[in-house]
């Protein structure tokens, strides 16, 4: 939370002029946010308090403008931007979010990447866990035999006692 407080506060001051350095600080405000709603969200599946209730009033505490269906903030300077300008002067709804959605076109190629990759360790892991599944199913019911054989030899001499007892 410090870290996003020093981006905004850097977003706030009026003498950057640098557009490419205004976007990238803007941009990296944007997912440091979504990593702390992330981590909220995963406090609440703990069982945690939902501190996700207060995200609106921190946006707007560090000077943000959130956009409309979007998870997209503006800090600052970066208002000033002729897309973010743009953004806030559309009034179709429907215009403002397809135009955030878009990714370039590397960033889906690399997400592809990763996603192959994932699917790769997703492959290995079930792999694993079936061995490990048929392994533990050998062991118990080795376990099963080997009580079932006590059971039975415990049966064999009780009946035994029973039978002397008789005679």
């Amino acid at each position: 939370m410090e870290e996003i407080s020093n981006l905004a506060k850097k977003l706030r001051d009026c003498t950057m002029s640098d557009e490419n350095e205004v976007r990238h600080l803007n941009s990296g405000i944007n997912s440091l946010l979504k990593e702390k709603y992330k981590w909220e969200c995963r406090i609440v599946e703990l069982g945690g308090p939902n501190y996700r209730s207060r995200h609106g009033q921190y946006i707007e505490s560090l000077g943000g403008i959130s956009m409309p269906n979007s998870s997209l903030k503006i800090f600052g300077v970066a208002i000033s931007l002729p897309e973010y300008k743009e953004l806030l002067n559309s009034d179709d709804k429907t215009e403002i979010s397809s135009k955030i959605v878009s990714k370039p076109p590397e960033v889906t190629v690399c997400d592809a990447y990763y996603e192959e990759i994932n699917k790769k360790e997703e492959d290995r892991i079930k792999t694993l866990e079936r061995e490990k599944e048929i392994e533990f199913k050998k062991k118990k019911r080795f376990l099963e035999k080997e009580i079932s054989v006590e059971y039975l030899l415990k049966l064999i001499d009780d009946k035994k006692k029973e039978i002397e007892q008789f005679n």
